[in-house]
Order: structure tokens, then sequence, then C-alpha cells
């Protein structure tokens, strides 16, 4: 025989019981423009069972902590062109970077500029030149070694929060590197006397190389096949 199992019929409470009140008041936490990293903490609790409507809320209490972090805005940077053969210094990549509205204190931030950074992006640059070399210097700014190829680079690099150091962003800083100009100008040679024949003077002493006089070493003389723009070279 098996036993009968009353039905209970449960009256809904309304609307406005379900919604759980507290005596105490919540805190809202006011951060200044220049503020960091922070913790933001509200507490409350209810002193009943589980899924009970409380009709006494002058006991209850709970805690909630937060942390805020600082708005950190790292923006991409065209830096321009600069010399291949002089080699240079750009301004900062930091220059533009924000920390909570305000311009980037070098004091307040980590500049990584190798490795990996914590979204998993490669840093450093995208390319290594053929000769010479591009590096981050400790405050944000590209060094172009003379003699670097030419060519357009693209460094990527990362700034974290000193004081939060998971507060993280990522950006990149592009240039170009431009090729000195060489001038090849043309010669004209006295006559030979093809009987007892001679050797002219070089052809390279009245060339120039980024407004200076070639100096060998720094150059390659082609004589024969073709040339760069198409050319036929050697003797007509």
């Amino acid at each position: 025989m098996q036993n009968s199992i009353p039905k209970i019929k449960l009256k809904q409470p309304s609307l406005a019981s379900k919604m759980l009140t507290s005596s105490i008041p919540f805190a809202m936490v006011a951060m200044a423009p220049a503020a960091y990293a922070q913790t933001a903490t509200n507490t409350a609790s209810v002193a009943v069972p589980s899924h009970v409507v409380d009709s006494v809320t002058s006991n209850n209490s709970a805690t909630d902590t937060d942390t805020v972090l600082a708005d950190m805005v790292a923006e991409d940077d065209a830096l321009g062109t600069e010399s291949g053969a002089d080699g240079a210094t750009t301004a900062s990549v930091l220059d533009n970077d924000t920390l909570n509205g305000a311009a980037v204190d070098p004091d307040d931030i980590t500049l990584n500029v190798s490795g990996t950074a914590a979204d998993g992006t490669d840093l450093g640059l995208d390319v290594v030149p053929a000769s010479g070399g591009i590096t981050m210097n400790a405050d944000g700014e590209l060094v172009i070694a003379p003699g670097t190829t030419a060519g357009t680079y693209t460094y990527t690099y990362e700034i974290c929060e000193e004081n939060n150091p998971t507060n993280c962003t990522v950006a990149t800083a592009s240039v170009t590197v431009e090729a000195p100009e060489i001038d090849a100008a043309p010669e004209t040679f006295p006559a030979v006397n093809g009987a007892d024949g001679a050797t002219t003077a070089s052809v390279l002493d009245n060339d120039m190389l980024n407004g200076a006089a070639v100096d060998p070493d720094d150059i390659t003389l082609n004589v024969s096949g073709t040339a760069a723009d198409g050319t036929d070279l050697g003797l007509d």
C-alpha cells in the first residue's frame, strides 16, 4: 500500500517581498583622475537560510571586493624617416601613451622591448636589417645605428603599470630608414696613346655618397652585366 503524499500549495510572495534589502549603506568609491589600481569594497549579509524570504533586513550584511585597474593606453607611433647612413635617435614611443588619461610618467610603468608580452605578442623588431641595427632604449626611443640598411621597420613594445604588473598594453612604432644619396658623376678622360697604353684616373674620384667623396670600402663597383635600373654595364 503506497502512502499518499499531501500536496501543499505555496503562496508566492510578491515581487516586492522577494527583493533583498539591507540597512547597511553601500559605499560608492570615488577615484581621483590620476589614481592607480585600487580596491573597492562593499559589505552586506543575510541572516536567514537559503531560498527564504527575509522579512527582517536589519541584521543583513555581505562583503564584495573588486580591484579597479588604472586605464592604460599605448598608442601606435609613426616616427617618420631617418638617415640610415648617419643613424639617428627618434622621439620616445611613450610620448603619446597615457595612464588614467594623463601622460605616462616613466617611473610609473615598466617598458618591455623584447621577449613575449602578457597577451602573447612577440616584442621587438619585425625584421633585422642586413647591416647596422635598430634598438629601443629605456626611454622608449628607437636608436638607429649608422650604416643601417634602408627599409621600413616596425618595433612592438609593451608597457605595464609598475604598481600592478598585470595591467599591460601593447603598441607598435614604425620608422622608415632611407638610403644615403649616391651620385656617380660622368667622366671624360684625356686622349690616350693606344700604342703605349695607359691607366686613367679613377672613375670614383668625383663620385659622392651622402654628400661626401666615395670611400671604396662603402660601395660595390659593378662593371659588367645589368645595373639595378636595367642599364647594360661595360664597354659600348
